[in-house]
């Protein structure tokens, strides 16, 4: 569908008797006002622009939801145990006297010796088996919970661009077979030297599956000199 946020003015011919007066609420206007809409595709960004995310809502895998809310408990164990992992490489370089653990390289808690037992972690003979027993495993589990969050998020970002263009094509395959309808018409005024008369209406707007919308415009109806009419939408 093509959106347009241009003012359009917009011109059909009806053709009638010429001894016929332009009505604001004759059959043929009521058939080429909606005519004129539908081909040139009006009114119908209300209707996209309002319904666009209830849409994809519905398009969404029934798995979406439940995997959304399982990355963000993923997002914060991730995080929970990132931080724990970081305090116990602290600790390591506290003991050490080694300074910042922003510093730390994995051999900075691995130096020491089995006879190293000064400032060694209570219950473990040296650093050595500390690292392993300790900071190994948290961040093992750190890298695989933050791999298990890339994943999912990855998924969810494919699935969410699949039903966005999905939902684009829905809505270009809908909007074709828009309905459009005029109704409260009401005689604004009538140019005594031409003859021409601006009217106003409600247009109805009705795309399948998407929704309807609703909104005021003007027209105006004008015989030429041979008898036929001009619609515009103003």
């Amino acid at each position: 569908m093509k959106i347009d946020f241009i003012k359009i003015l917009l011109t059909s011919l009806l053709v009638v008797g010429c001894s016929k007066t332009p009505d604001c609420g004759s059959s043929d206007a009521k058939d080429v006002i909606p005519k004129i809409a539908k081909e040139n595709e009006l009114y119908l960004l209300n209707i996209y622009n309002v319904n666009l995310l209830k849409r994809i809502n519905e398009l969404l895998p029934a798995e979406f939801e439940s995997d959304k809310k399982r990355l963000e408990e993923l997002k914060i164990s991730a995080s929970n145990l990132y931080n724990e992992y970081n305090a116990e490489i602290g600790k390591c370089m506290d003991l050490r006297g080694v300074g910042t653990h922003s510093m730390l390289s994995n051999s900075l808690c691995t130096m020491g010796k089995s006879s190293d037992t000064g400032n060694v972690p209570p219950g473990y003979e040296d650093y050595a088996s500390y690292y392993e027993k300790i900071i190994i495993p948290l961040r093992e589990k750190s890298d695989s919970l933050a791999k298990e969050v890339n994943i999912l998020k990855e998924k969810n970002k494919q699935e969410e661009e699949n039903v966005y263009k999905k939902s684009t094509e829905d809505w270009n395959n809908s909007a074709k077979d828009a309905e459009y309808s005029i109704e409260n018409i009401i005689p604004l005024s009538k140019d005594q030297a031409t003859g021409a008369v601006t009217c106003k209406a409600q247009i109805n707007v009705s795309v399948p599956n998407w929704g309807s919308a609703s909104q005021s415009i003007q027209y105006k109806l004008e015989k030429n000199t041979d008898g036929d009419i001009f619609a515009t939408i103003q």
